[in-house]
């Protein structure tokens, strides 16, 4: 039987959060090392997850699988509310999950929020001798 392991989780929650800072960077630096290893420590928690909150564990299998290429910067927040919200009876956030070093200004909102407006002008418009407007 697969057991819920704090180290492992909280080795996977700082992936994810390392994957946000990746992408959230100007230009963004490639996540693949960060995603590998998150990857690495969430499929030893996975089943477990699976069991407890399977939508929001597929969330995270899916931004963790290698094939996929991760997009935004929502990884941190949807993974550290599944696991801070399934902790095995008798274990509390504050005495055995903790606070991972470096978040303490990260605000979680639900739903996320929606990707940054992309930057347009109007100098195709003006190319073509027309009016943007």
């Amino acid at each position: 039987m697969p057991i819920w392991c704090p180290v492992t989780s909280q080795a996977a929650l700082r992936y994810a959060f390392k994957m946000d800072n990746d992408l959230k960077a100007t230009p963004p630096v490639p996540t693949a090392e960060h995603q590998g290893e998150g990857g690495a420590f969430w499929r030893v928690i996975a089943p477990v997850l699976h069991g407890l909150a399977p939508a929001a564990a597929d969330v995270v299998s899916s931004f963790y699988s290698m094939t996929n290429a991760p997009a935004g910067t929502f990884h941190y927040c949807p993974t550290e509310r599944m696991l801070t919200g399934n902790l095995p009876k008798g274990m509390t956030e504050a005495a055995d999950f903790g606070k991972l070093e470096g978040t303490s200004n990260e605000v979680c909102t639900f739903p996320p929020p929606p990707p940054p407006a992309k930057a347009t002008t109007d100098l195709g418009a003006k190319a073509m001798g027309r009016s943007a407007g």
